[in-house]
């Protein structure tokens, strides 16, 4: 559970969408990118519009700020997470079993 809690896993596809998962809470939506960072603003929470969650979520619902810091690095800063600090998140490469 306290891995889980504190787990964060961002997925950029190519065609400007994200998926990610954040204390195990599944949300996903679009991303902007300007220079070296990027934007992901989420759209829907536990596969459901944001809207539908309810005016808590929209309230919080600020877009999540990603940071280039070099290769396979970035700084993940949600304002309305768990962890509102930034998070250093490093690039895992999938590899199939």
């Amino acid at each position: 559970m306290v891995n889980t809690l504190r787990r964060v896993e961002v997925v950029i596809r190519g065609n400007g969408t994200f998926e990610r998962v954040e204390g195990g809470i599944p949300s996903s939506g679009v991303v902007s990118f300007s220079g070296d960072a990027a934007s992901l603003h989420v759209q829907r929470i536990l596969d459901r519009p944001v809207e539908d969650v309810g005016p808590g979520a929209v309230r919080q619902n600020q877009p999540i700020q990603l940071k280039w810091l070099g290769e396979n690095q970035i700084e993940y800063t949600d304002s309305a997470s768990f962890y509102p600090d930034p998070i250093k998140l490093s690039r895992v490469v999938a590899t199939d079993p």
